[in-house]
């Protein structure tokens, strides 16, 4: 855990001057949720805290969220020294206390634009108050249906930032041939299911390739396949995945859609006439 970090002069002590009698008599076996939010004008955070014992010998803080809801370097400073002067807080008030404590983020929500890390250093304040003082946060029914939107716009840009690739990745991943292989043997099965009915992959629309791409994918193959960048790591294929499809199938319609410009790099490892 971080060493020690003084609060930043926009939260000053007494923010938490009136919950010292509820620290002192809190009962560590008795865990605590609170929950922060902050809005104002292009400023926007959102968490939520339990607070409890742990056999650790520190204090700790602990994420107990998806890996895409953990924020950028700025706003997660600001969270971590929140939480470190308020375990310094808590120790100072109980100073007969031997137990440590776990700073469990269990729910966090912000937004591409307006969530201000200096939101998140009051979103968490509150939070840590709000574990001492339940009528502190009051979330009104138009706090929560904003924290759903930008919960669900955050997963939006999350996903697409996972399967998106730059022309330079896809190429040198197209390079790998024996990769491609590995693609090659599961769009086998999607090529003869479609000419079964007539159909020619090579025409296939995009979202119909995906689906049948990852429907043939075992759940062994789909591990692998993401560490290799084929698949993301939301289940979704990315753009070196339909690279490697569309040049297999010699789907047009695929390959243009990943705006590829120069295609020399390619040329001897593949028939990229169906590409121009």
């Amino acid at each position: 855990m971080p060493g020690p970090v003084h609060l930043n002069k926009l939260h000053p002590v007494n923010i938490y001057s009136d919950i010292i009698d509820e620290i002192r008599d809190w009962d560590t076996d008795a865990p605590l949720n609170g929950i922060g939010y902050f809005k104002k004008t292009e400023q926007f955070g959102h968490i939520e805290i339990t607070i409890s014992k742990t056999d650790y010998f520190t204090d700790t803080i602990k994420w107990s969220v998806p890996e895409g809801d953990i924020p950028q370097s700025g706003i997660l400073e600001k969270i971590v020294n929140q939480i470190d002067f308020f375990s310094n807080f808590i120790s100072a008030i109980k100073v007969n206390s031997t137990k440590s404590l776990v700073f469990e983020i269990t729910n966090i929500t912000y937004h591409a634009t307006d969530s201000w890390r200096f939101a998140f250093s009051y979103a968490t304040a509150h939070a840590l108050k709000n574990c001492f003082d339940k009528d502190f946060t009051n979330l009104t029914q138009a706090d929560k249906d904003l924290i759903v939107r930008f919960k669900e716009q955050t997963i939006s840009q999350n996903k697409h930032k996972a399967r998106s690739f730059s022309s330079e990745e896809i190429i040198t991943s197209l390079k790998d041939i024996g990769l491609n292989d590995i693609v090659r043997t599961i769009v086998g099965g999607i090529n003869i299911m479609m000419l079964e009915y007539n159909i020619e992959p090579r025409y296939m629309k995009l979202p119909v390739l995906t689906e049948l791409f990852l429907r043939k994918v075992s759940l062994e193959v789909l591990s692998n396949l993401k560490t290799v960048n084929i698949i993301s790591k939301y289940d979704e294929l990315t753009d070196i995945g339909i690279a490697h499809i569309a040049v297999i199938l010699k789907n047009r319609a695929a390959f243009i859609s990943l705006n590829i410009k120069d295609l020399t790099a390619l040329y001897g490892y593949y028939d990229i006439g169906f590409m121009l």
